[in-house]
């Protein structure tokens, strides 16, 4: 096991307004340090406490960020506090987890749907049983998959942000 283990969110989830941020783990003075990143810019970033001491211990938060307007992908980043850092700062400290996460403005979740023969990306986001969606978050949501909204294949499993 490392120092931190996050187990909530996972790789790929689809972020709205508010989340839960959960694992076990320890860190020095206990404080376990969290930044939300889009490319290069850290928009969002906060400590909670977890262990110390080599005590392992369980810690869960929910989160409120404003996502903005526009979906886009980035990178929730959860670490150890490193007191031997120059800055003291929250610079990666201890056992990085960086889990990759789809920011959706609006969203309640996502569920997942199998492609079928004759499905559009359009369709798939106005069409839901549970909602709706739009082409741009459901291709923010699914990075390993779509790279054209035009090119899906029958069989894909797809995350569709519910909005």
């Amino acid at each position: 096991m490392r120092d931190i283990d996050v187990r909530q969110p996972h790789k790929g989830d689809v972020l709205g307004h508010t989340f839960t941020l959960a694992g076990i783990g320890t860190a020095f003075e206990g404080t376990v340090i969290w930044r939300l990143q889009v490319g290069d810019e850290t928009i969002d970033s906060g400590s909670i406490q977890a262990g110390s001491m080599g005590v392992i211990a369980e810690f869960a938060t929910s989160i409120t960020l404003d996502v903005g307007r526009q979906p886009r992908a980035a990178v929730l980043e959860v670490f150890g506090h490193n007191p031997a850092l120059p800055d003291h700062g929250p610079s990666p400290g201890t056992s990085l987890n960086s889990i990759p996460v789809a920011l959706v403005p609006g969203s309640r979740g996502f569920f997942e749907y199998e492609v079928k023969a004759g499905d559009t990306l359009s369709e798939i986001a106005l069409e839901s049983p549970y909602g709706r969606s739009t082409v741009e978050a459901i291709m923010i949501a699914n990075p390993d998959l779509i790279k054209d909204p035009d090119h899906i294949e029958v069989g894909w499993r797809l995350r569709i942000p519910l909005l």
